[in-house]
């Protein structure tokens, strides 16, 4: 069974990958998430 990720981890995850200079699949990595995830707000 997967992880449920909160709306806020949610939030954060992207986030993070937009301001902190590491690349998305970086960020992906570190927080145990697929890279498409962080694509950001649509």
């Amino acid at each position: 069974m997967g992880l449920k990720r909160t709306d806020e981890f949610r939030q954060d995850a992207v986030r993070i990958a937009l301001t902190s200079g590491l690349t998305r699949k970086q960020v992906a990595d570190d927080l145990g998430v697929e890279q498409p995830h962080l694509s950001g707000p649509t």
